[in-house]
């Protein structure tokens, strides 16, 4: 997302040179850049908030790398893994929707960030008790 590399629509079609479908598969309303598939999306964009990262609804970005350097300036470590997994989630719906049609909601998308979120807090404690065993 940083340097804007991963394969959206716009990026296949800027790479291929063709003018094919752009639009975002979440909503429909835009061409799909990565800024827009994790901030303007109301459908991608929309997980944010119900994460309660209301940070990361910012406007006035060009570039996604832009968006990522502000809004990680002023999150802790919690608000970061958030951060992440909600990208991380968001992206595996993207691609379900892209290549299995899959039809999930937003709150299919937050539950998945959630649980990306509980099983990384798991590990984190395991490893802490092995440590201090």
């Amino acid at each position: 997302m940083c340097n804007d590399a991963l394969a959206t629509k716009h990026n296949i079609a800027i790479r291929l040179h063709n003018n094919g479908d752009t639009f975002c598969p979440l909503c429909s309303n835009d061409s799909e850049t990565s800024l827009h598939l994790f901030r303007g999306c109301r459908v991608g964009g929309g997980i944010w908030g119900r994460l309660g990262l209301e940070v990361l609804k910012s406007t006035g970005f060009e570039r996604g790398m832009e968006w990522v350097e502000a809004v990680w300036r002023d999150m802790g470590e919690r608000e970061r893994v958030e951060f992440m997994t909600g990208c991380w989630a968001v992206w595996e719906w993207r691609n379900k929707a892209v290549f299995e049609g899959s039809k999930m909601g937003v709150e299919d998308v937050v539950r998945r960030a959630r649980d990306i979120m509980s099983e990384i807090e798991g590990m984190r404690k395991g490893a802490e008790a092995r440590e201090g065993a």
